[in-house]
């Protein structure tokens, strides 16, 4: 089913005013090429100062210039910085977190698999390979996240979610298959060798039809940057992280897709990648604070999933209670019980139906935005819906007769 795009009509009441340019500021770059030139003269002499000195100081002019928004240039500076001293480990590694902002992940391997050759250069900060681990994941670019995180551990770093992602990256290698890449507009494409190229072809094609609508409902001109894809060909993944056997999609800042044999298109498939997408702007949009039942009632709406009023009492099962907004907030909607699972979905979505009824779809995507601006769920639900969420509860179930 497709949604009218609800948001472009409304407007939320905690709209902020669009921010008036302030004219007359000195621009960031202000005397710094004067610096580099004096630098450079200095670095020139017969008597020039030492190489770490130079290599510093060309690291912070560099990081001047990228952040003025001048990465070809900053990179330059900062690689030079590099070959004066290559011992000066928070130059490198700044080197290798510039090259993956800019998408030049060859360089970035390149420079990375220098710096994990030894730990015997100047302040090498495990931080920062735990943020170059960080940025590889997430362009999943799995070996070279690990490496950066097994760097960060030589390093010294014990921090626990890191420990964790590595763990799990590993565990995923070690179940790898050859895939394939595929780069459209918002999205990156991995997927197992097996499955066909023309159900790539028609995923690819969906999603960027899906962003295209859920951009405009959500009131954002598009993903923030490019969303990483998984299809896998089976359920081999998903039982690695203990998924119950009947999840066909997850999000955990990637959409992850089990395509199942054999591998065709279907519409289950197509809801399946909206609902996950859906989740990405969802997450987006809020910042990632949206609660469990609004991030799982409104993808289920978002991918075209209705339940009737007069179903969700059985929708929930014989004997079971509704959830509380708190006690959904405990529970994790993926139990392997699958009536569990049915019950909470059927509840999340029951309270953005009943929403999207008394104030309108646009209401709903106006509580994300509120959160993503700061306010918590209560005061987004009052200023949007004029509910409190007991309030939102308690008229949902007295809607679904429950």
């Amino acid at each position: 089913m497709v949604l009218a795009a609800g948001f472009a009509s409304n407007i939320c009441a905690g709209a902020a005013q669009s921010p008036r340019s302030s004219g007359g500021i000195p621009s960031p770059r202000a005397g710094t090429e004067a610096r580099l030139t004096e630098l450079r003269r200095e670095a020139a002499l017969a008597d020039p100062p030492p190489a770490s000195e130079l290599s510093q100081r060309l690291a912070m002019i560099a990081m001047e210039l990228l952040e003025a928004g001048v990465p070809e240039e900053g990179l330059e500076v900062l690689a030079e910085a590099v070959g004066r001293d290559p011992r000066n480990g928070e130059a490198l590694a700044n080197l290798i977190l510039a090259y993956l902002q800019q998408e030049e992940t060859p360089l970035a391997d390149f420079y990375l698999d220098q710096a994990t050759e030894t730990t015997e250069r100047r302040n090498p900060d495990p931080s920062m390979y735990i943020a170059i681990g960080n940025a590889y994941a997430a362009r999943h670019q799995l070996s070279q996240a690990v490496e950066a995180w097994v760097y960060a551990r030589r390093l010294g770093s014990g921090d626990p979610r890191m420990i964790a992602e590595l763990d799990r990256a590993q565990r995923e290698l070690s179940i790898a298959r050859p895939r394939s890449f595929v780069r459209s507009l918002h999205f990156h494409l991995y997927s197992d060798e097996s499955i066909p190229a023309d159900l790539v072809a028609a995923v690819r094609a969906h999603l960027e039809s899906e962003e295209e609508r859920l951009a405009r409902s959500f009131g954002s001109p598009e993903l923030r940057e490019p969303q990483v894809v998984v299809l896998y060909a089976g359920q081999e993944y998903f039982s690695l992280v203990s998924a119950p056997s009947w999840v066909l999609g997850m999000f955990d800042g990637k959409i992850r897709i089990s395509v199942r044999t054999p591998a065709h298109w279907s519409s289950e498939l197509a809801a399946v990648l909206s609902h996950e997408l859906a989740h990405a702007f969802i997450r987006g949009a809020s910042h990632g604070n949206a609660p469990v039942w609004l991030h799982e009632g409104l993808a289920q709406w978002c991918s075209g999933k209705r339940i009737p009023a007069s179903d969700f009492r059985a929708e929930l099962g014989a004997g079971r209670r509704p959830l509380t907004l708190a006690g959904m907030a405990n529970v994790s909607l993926m139990s392997a019980d699958p009536g569990a699972a049915r019950a909470g979905y059927a509840e999340a979505l029951g309270l953005v139906e009943y929403l999207v009824r008394v104030r309108g779809e646009g209401s709903v995507f106006c509580v994300v935005r509120d959160l993503g601006e700061g306010q918590d769920i209560g005061d987004a639900l009052a200023r949007e819906a004029s509910l409190s969420p007991d309030g939102l509860l308690a008229a949902w179930r007295a809607w679904a007769g429950i």
